[in-house]
């Protein structure tokens, strides 16, 4: 069956959608995931889709992929319409690529290995003509504007280029041009100038023919690389906007249903007496660092990348070995090991979710109650009901969702995952708290419920230390931002000059 006329389905004069949706339809239980959602991909164009999480992004990016099925609706690729639910046979037969925020890559095979998986020679014992693949595979590589190490183990590859190597292995299965390629936060865990390469490569493939869905909780990437951006909320689409006519207070807007000047906290600072005093810090890249943050005061600390300001938070915790420094809290010195630190009242939130902030296979509970849970034991014996119930209240407290607490940490988004693990340590007043890029991979509104979190900590007295290359936000929630540069302390902004434009103006002349 044909799609039917332009009116209807989006289509242009010349050609069919590359992508057509109508009337997409899922529930789970008394939750309306999607509803009743119309929406065009354009031949060759770049749509980012955006929205909160519980928006609908994953569900429909699901339904596409044919990991669900939809309770109602209609699905068309360039004009013939797609029987539902899709299976993984129709997916790939109809060109569908997707590429998640975790490049699925073969940690100890080579960048080339990973590139050949899915086409290596089909007949036994017949052999690889490995001059002639790696010919090929940097032609691939050029062709899409992507330089990786052929020979190296993926496992060794920095995390950008593991990244541009899951885009890759994604190309090869376009079926350019008309292939439509799927590109789910992609770039949640890279740097700017990383993420920038992947932009790159994904503008190459849209000049190529293929057709581009782009979702990201960053906003400043949406309308650096989109040409419409279609907005989710609450399951419905709430519109579908031209880039060159949005701006990212209008966007907000639109994603939240309220007004942009709400996003980040204003309430005003109260500085006391010095809460944490580093002195002459100097590890891997930092060198001979002296700061000093009263309570009440948030401090952003920033850089290009490679400047070491990734590390502040790490050397001043214990997690990572300082060659020199000493560490003063509240006027006295504390060995920089952490369980000296949490002693000390001090608390580490790293970047890295699954990997040193959360255990994605453990509870909300287990998480939670991590670092308290000596007092739900009673005589030897773990009151349950109790650190449930305890449990219960901190999710509610914390907005997250679903408040279960016996749900495992990875079923929830990154969003309410980061809500989980700052809950799990401000419920104990720390004296300071020290952030490694807390909204990364998090939705627009998880994200302005964090900054609130993190304001009000500052509020009630902890002095807050923020690592983070995220330069609005920082220039928005800080009362100072210190720039490191080659692993230096290169300069300060605070007051009037704290601004994103100044940020980034004082990291290229740092660098």
């Amino acid at each position: 069956m044909t799609v039917p006329s332009k009116d209807t389905a989006g289509s242009t004069d010349s050609a069919p959608a590359a992508l057509s949706i109508r009337g997409l339809t899922k529930t789970f239980g008394a939750t309306h995931a999607l509803r009743e959602v119309d929406l065009d991909l354009r031949q060759g164009e770049i749509l980012a889709l955006v929205g909160q999480n519980g928006s609908g992004k994953s569900t429909l990016i699901k339904i596409l992929a044919g990991y669900h099925e939809p309770d109602a609706g209609r699905i068309w690729r360039q004009g013939q319409e797609l029987a539902l639910p899709l299976t993984s046979k129709d997916v790939s037969a109809n060109g569908l690529v997707f590429l998640h925020q975790e490049a699925p890559v073969a940690s100890g095979a080579t960048a080339l290995e990973n590139l050949l998986v899915g086409r290596y020679p089909g007949r036994a014992l017949r052999r690889i003509r490995w001059r002639k693949e790696r010919t090929r595979a940097r032609q691939m590589l050029t062709d899409i504007g992507i330089s990786i190490n052929l020979d190296a183990p993926a496992g060794q590859l920095p995390q950008a280029e593991r990244a541009l190597l899951g885009f890759a292995s994604a190309w090869q299965e376009l079926q350019v041009p008309g292939g439509v390629l799927v590109l789910d936060e992609p770039t949640a865990c890279l740097a700017p100038a990383a993420a920038q390469r992947m932009f790159e490569a994904v503008r190459r493939a849209a000049h190529r023919g293929a057709s581009v869905i782009f979702v990201s909780h960053r906003l400043d990437e949406v309308l650096n690389v989109s040409d419409r951006i279609a907005v989710l909320r609450e399951g419905a689409l709430i519109g579908v906007l031209d880039t060159p006519e949005t701006d990212e207070p209008s966007l907000v807007t639109q994603m939240l249903g309220r007004p942009v000047d709400e996003f980040y906290p204003s309430a005003p600072t109260h500085v006391g007496d010095m809460g944490l005093a580093v002195s002459a810090l100097s590890g891997a890249i930092v060198k001979d660092l002296s700061l000093q943050v009263r309570h009440g005061e948030i401090v952003g600390v920033t850089g290009l990348v490679g400047g070491g300001h990734d590390e502040v938070p790490y050397l001043i915790f214990g997690a990572l070995p300082a060659r020199a420094g000493k560490v003063t809290v509240a006027g006295k010195q504390v060995r920089q090991n952490p369980r000296e630190m949490r002693r000390a009242g001090v608390a580490l939130l790293p970047a890295d979710r699954p990997g040193a902030s959360g255990a994605m296979h453990a509870t909300l509970t287990e998480n939670v109650t991590l670092p308290t849970v000596g007092k739900f034991f009673r005589r030897g014996w773990l009151r349950s009901r109790q650190e449930e119930i305890s449990v219960r209240s901190l999710l509610g407290r914390y907005d997250v969702r679903p408040p279960s607490p016996r749900a495992p940490l990875g079923a929830l988004s990154g969003g309410n995952q980061q809500k989980v693990l700052l809950a799990k340590w401000l419920q104990m007043m720390p004296s300071v708290l020290m952030l490694h890029e807390p909204t990364h991979g998090v939705d627009i509104g998880s994200r302005s419920q964090i900054f609130t979190f993190i304001k009000q900590s500052a509020l009630t007295g902890a002095a807050v230390v923020i690592a983070s290359s995220e330069y609005e936000d920082l220039a928005n929630l800080c009362d100072r931002v210190i720039i490191l540069s080659r692993g230096r302390h290169v300069g300060d902004l605070a007051g009037a000059q704290l601004t994103e434009d100044r940020i980034v103006e004082r990291c290229l002349r740092g660098a």
